[in-house]
């Protein structure tokens, strides 16, 4: 567990040495794929952010609210709308 927690802060601080939200949240969560921003899954849909805020609200996408300014989308559930 201590090795764990080690590991987060290291790769914690390694992020925190680039500038971009996107790369801090590659480096915190290495399966980053599977969780987008709302700019990654607005460019990769062609939605706009407050579309996409009404499907979340809907419960029609998945999401993770990660801290006070930064809500992750799961990809497995924004495909899985799209392909309805």
């Amino acid at each position: 567990m201590r090795r764990m927690v080690y590991l987060y802060i290291e790769r914690l601080l390694m992020a925190a040495a680039t500038t971009t939200l996107e790369n801090l949240i590659q480096a915190v969560f290495p399966s980053q794929r599977q969780w987008l921003t709302y700019a990654q899954a607005a460019r990769e849909t062609s939605m706009s952010r407050s579309t996409l805020y009404r499907r979340i609200k809907d419960g029609r996408i998945d999401a993770k609210r990660v801290s006070k300014r930064l809500t992750l989308i799961s990809r497995e559930s924004l495909d899985k709308f799209l392909s309805q």
